[in-house]
């Protein structure tokens, strides 16, 4: 993911990873769909989502705010960074309209570009499920014969577990980082 985002900046495409994120977390949802839902007004009935409308939270001087990009599955990254940028910008200025924060069936809250190391994030309810994504690291890993420098993204998930299991988490997990690892399949 990095070199190809390293690439296109190289052609003056600038693109977060957090747009490859999006269209990760879209592609695994698929596969999962307990996670991109929310439960009704009295937590009785879980409500599944067709669609694939994201939380994304956004630091501002007001505090954290979560507009939600929709049907992320349908927009390319170049898309996805434009609206983001634009969203993230009109959050910052105090512009987004209540209806611009509503129907999201999972969010993703990155605090990359503040740093840290890892954080439990919390789950946006109604809905069941949020991704914590801190900065990339570069790590030693052992390769068998000799230790290599890797990057490292640090994920955590969180899950209401009256409707999300730990082993569906963790599959869930599984299944997001091997697309992310993947990242030219996810772009076919």
């Amino acid at each position: 993911m990095e070199q190809f985002r390293q690439h296109q900046k190289e052609r003056n495409i600038k693109l977060s990873p957090l747009v490859f994120i999006m269209k990760a977390v879209v592609q695994v949802l698929k596969n999962h769909p307990n996670f991109n839902a929310s439960l009704d007004e009295n937590s009785e009935n879980l409500v599944i989502k067709k669609y694939f409308n994201l939380g994304i939270a956004v630091d501002t001087p007001n505090g954290l705010v979560v507009p939600v990009v929709r049907d992320v599955g349908k927009k390319s990254l170049i898309e996805l960074a434009k609206e983001l940028k634009e969203t993230s910008e009109r959050a910052r200025e105090g512009l987004l309209k209540a209806e611009e924060m509503r129907d999201a069936g999972f969010t993703i809250s990155s605090l990359g570009g503040i740093g840290g190391t890892q954080f439990t994030p919390i789950i946006n309810s109604p809905e069941v499920a949020i991704l914590g994504v801190s900065r990339t690291q570069i790590k030693s890993i052992w390769n068998g014969e000799s230790f290599e420098p890797t990057a490292m993204l640090p994920l955590a998930l969180s899950y209401d577990h009256r409707v999300i299991d730990g082993a569906e988490g963790a599959r869930f997990m599984a299944d997001l980082n091997q697309v992310l690892r993947n990242i030219t399949e996810m772009l076919l």
